[in-house]
């Protein structure tokens, strides 16, 4: 069964993504192999086909983060296929919901780390933005979560 097969079942894709999520987290081999058969291609979709759906947000969210960690291929290939618009619409559609927020800060971080440039690594900046990155979208959940957002005045 692949998530294409089922792709207008909103329970199946996202039963699928945490499935996914949970089969690579840490385990860096497992996401190298997701990448390459596909895998980030398939969440990217799933996430668009189903912008509403809080769940499939949250668990595409952790699937991303989970295949990225640690894999500069797969970092790539989420630039690629449109990852970081698809968390971050996710983010900006789900303003309200902890879980969808939290994956999404931690897919964001997984993305972005610098680990395929050797000046970035050896001075450190790709933690360095990787934390600013997590900071800024946590300060913005945290505004948004106590009305404190300018655009709720």
């Amino acid at each position: 069964m692949t998530l294409s097969q089922y792709r207008d079942d909103v329970d199946v894709q996202a039963e699928c993504l945490r499935v996914l999520g949970n089969v690579c987290a840490h385990a860096i081999e497992n996401g190298r192999l997701a990448g390459r058969s596909g895998a980030i291609q398939a969440v990217v979709d799933a996430m668009k086909h189903h912008g509403e759906n809080e769940k499939v947000q949250e668990y595409g969210c952790g699937a991303l983060h989970n295949m990225c960690s640690g894999n500069d291929e797969n970092r790539r290939l989420a630039g690629r296929h449109g990852a970081i618009q698809a968390v971050v619409d996710a983010m900006k559609d789900h303003g309200e919901n902890e879980n969808v927020q939290r994956s999404g800060c931690a897919a964001l971080m997984s993305m972005t780390r610098h680990g395929g440039n050797e000046n970035v690594r050896k001075k450190g900046y790709g933690n360095f933005v990787a934390s600013l990155l997590w900071w800024l979208a946590s300060l913005l959940w945290w505004l948004r979560r106590t009305n404190k957002s300018p655009t709720r005045r």
